[in-house]
């Protein structure tokens, strides 16, 4: 009995059925999850308005185009625990170092170091008094280092603060590629309001 052979046309023909499989199953891909994400997580969006809040938008920290972050304000100030606003001592630090005060490199990991960076860093203000906290990090980041943030955790467990840690097991900076815990990190982030800011 002899074989069919297959030719050349025929071949070329599945391979480029297969290309196109590919494409076409990774477009649904990524439109499932889009779907997914806009409607999963839209329970946790705020559409902003002037009766929310005020938003100071691209505030340089850098000479580079992606060097910049937008800061809201709650229009709401009556509680001191919401955070702060661009008058305040410890914001204008962060705001003046963040515009171009150059950190010597001789003195990372120092002393002075430290003391320079306190007014403006997480790590270094734990102690038993600190608000409870929700982290949330992506292994992949490379903007803040994913390290980093297992310091602070173990930081604040040994002050003992009420906490949770939520690691982004394949995402950047950008927490962009875990829905599962994004969904997670919101519901941990409700919680804690509801806990220790609850709405009068």
């Amino acid at each position: 009995m002899k074989k069919k052979r297959v030719n050349g046309n025929g071949r070329g023909k599945f391979v480029a059925l297969c290309i196109l499989g590919f494409f076409a199953s990774a477009l649904v891909s990524i439109i499932c999850k889009n779907v997914f994400s806009s409607f999963t997580l839209r329970k946790y969006s705020v559409k902003w308005s002037d009766n929310v809040g005020k938003k100071y938008a691209d505030i340089s920290y850098g000479t580079g185009d992606a060097n910049k972050f937008d800061l809201y304000v709650p229009s709401d100030k009556t509680k001191k625990s919401y955070g702060t606003d661009k008058s305040d001592e410890v914001a204008a630090y962060l705001f003046g170092t963040m515009r171009g005060e150059e950190i010597d490199p001789a003195i990372l990991g120092t002393e002075k170091y430290d003391e320079l960076m306190k007014p403006i860093s997480a790590l270094l203000n734990v102690d038993e008094n600190t608000v409870p906290t929700v982290m949330a990090y992506g292994k992949y980041d490379k903007v803040q280092p994913y390290e980093a943030s297992i310091r602070l955790d173990q930081a604040l467990t040994e002050a003992g603060v009420d906490h949770e840690y939520i690691v982004f097991e394949h995402s950047g900076h950008g927490l962009q590629n875990d829905d599962k815990e994004m969904i997670q990190y919101n519901e941990a982030v409700l919680d804690y309001l509801n806990r220790y800011m609850p709405i009068e």
